[in-house]
């Protein structure tokens, strides 16, 4: 902290005697509830997946493994992100842009990206990109380098 406050400027004093780390960690923790939250309410299970799509659950973990659906893991149990719907169809793109999905890409990372639109698609979400019949190339492309932040 000394060496924050021999650096930084006058201003920003107030601030740096006020940071503690209890109030860092309790707003960590707020930050990965909110993204917990958002990750289960944003998300089916392979059942309800199944439901959704008129197929068996066997045949939904099949695509999971196959990487034509992405899901991620929470509590021992696989949740896959609506954004992969279209009502009761699949968007259409995934088998390209699941598997560009890099290791580790958390649920809320790529919720934000699929919902935020985009100027490389005329202002569109991605979602609403590939919905359209758009490059889903593209789209695997962008969702690639999220793994270089």
């Amino acid at each position: 902290m000394d060496f924050l406050r021999k650096h930084a400027e006058p201003s920003m004093a107030t601030a740096i005697d006020r940071w503690s780390a209890d109030d860092e960690r309790q707003a960590r923790a707020r930050v990965a509830l909110r993204q917990l939250t958002s990750a289960v309410s944003g998300s089916v299970s392979i059942k309800e997946a199944a439901v959704l799509l008129g197929v068996d659950r066997s045949r939904v973990s099949r695509r999971i493994t196959g990487k034509q659906l992405w899901a991620f893991d929470l509590q021992g149990t696989r949740r896959l992100p609506k954004w992969q719907f279209l009502g009761n169809e699949l968007l259409p793109g995934l088998d390209l842009i699941v598997p560009a999905i890099p290791p580790g890409s958390t649920p809320a990372v790529l919720d934000v990206f699929m919902h935020t639109p985009q100027p490389d698609f005329d202002g569109r979400t991605p979602i609403e990109h590939l919905a359209a019949g758009g490059d889903a190339s593209l789209v695997a492309g962008f969702i690639r380098d999220l793994g270089r932040w």
